[in-house]
């Protein structure tokens, strides 16, 4: 279980309202994707989704990074929810998502085998928040942190 309280006094988490949306293109985050079910653990591959010193692609949409999953994502780093990254990220990369994105052939928790046929499945792992400089390791949130922190809010 994840306590906002812990959360708040430790996270660099932030969620801001939005305003004068009209005409703003929005590209919101499926937190749904949270729950999908995948196994994702130590040395599998995650993209995480942001603007590497600013850079974007055309339409200013983001840049997919890659790297692995370096911790078990069941297990929390110095008592906080927060999972580890081995990639090589920039600045531009913290607040992004993290997603672990399967084509063909993928496990999910009861051990069995699927196919994502004609596309892919993505599982959202949570917010990327920092570089570990000296060790080429990232630490994110975990997706239920971030939802805890989001549904706290008033």
């Amino acid at each position: 279980m994840v306590r906002t309280s812990d959360i708040r006094a430790a996270a660099d988490l932030v969620a801001l309202p939005l305003k004068h949306m009209e005409d703003v293109k929005f590209y919101p985050l499926d937190v749904d994707l949270s729950k999908a079910d995948v196994v994702v653990g130590p040395a599998d591959p995650v993209s995480i989704v942001g603007f590497p010193y600013g850079l974007a692609q055309q339409g200013g949409l983001p840049v997919w990074k890659t790297g692995t999953v370096a911790s078990d994502l069941d297990i929390n780093i110095g008592g906080k929810p927060i999972f580890l990254v081995d990639t090589t990220s920039r600045p531009g990369m913290s607040g992004s998502p993290v997603y672990a994105v399967r084509s063909g052939a993928f496990r999910s928790s009861d051990g069995s085998l699927h196919t994502a046929i004609g596309g892919s499945i993505k599982k959202f792992l949570g917010v990327y928040s920092e570089q570990i400089q000296a060790a080429e390791l990232g630490g994110g949130w975990k997706a239920e942190a971030v939802m805890a922190l989001y549904d706290s809010l008033p």
